[in-house]
């Protein structure tokens, strides 16, 4: 009888935090183009493609298609947030974590962009990789690349 209760009292004590960790949300941050933060707050059982148009509508960003979340995964490579799988699936969830928004396609033609937004999302993320040398070119390609980022500024 008394290992029956001591069961039952086990059994009692992990339903509540199953339905806890159901509940759970995460506070997910997130780093823009322009160095700015901010941090969102979502279900754990969240699709990563609702965690991205969350982020993407904070911006008011209507060309999503060029942009993408990328974090950094458990194994220390950088991969892109999947946007059909469940964020639970895809982290893991720390303190440290966040998650950085950046261009993921470049057009092939810039006079596709329709929105300045999206356009002045572009220049940023040239303005960054080329200040970090991730972007490698030619001085008359640079010099044109930053006369471009000056007047989108």
């Amino acid at each position: 009888m008394g290992d029956r209760h001591g069961r039952t009292r086990r059994l009692g004590s992990l339903t509540p935090k199953s339905r806890v960790s159901k509940e759970m949300k995460l506070r997910l941050r997130v780093i823009f183009l322009d160095d700015s933060e901010r941090t969102f707050e979502v279900e754990q059982k969240v699709l990563g493609g609702d965690f991205f148009n969350k982020v993407c509508g904070h911006l008011k960003l209507l060309e999503k298609e060029y942009f993408g979340l990328e974090f950094r995964h458990h194994s220390g490579s950088y991969v892109w947030l999947e946007l059909l799988k469940p964020l639970a699936k895809q982290i893991k969830y720390t303190s440290d974590l966040f998650f950085r928004f950046i261009v993921k396609f470049f057009p092939p033609d810039p006079g596709q962009l329709k929105r300045s937004l999206t356009r002045y999302l572009f220049a940023l993320q040239i303005k960054q990789d080329l200040s970090n040398g991730s972007l490698t070119c030619h001085d008359n390609s640079a010099a044109l690349l930053v006369s471009h980022i000056l007047q989108c500024e």
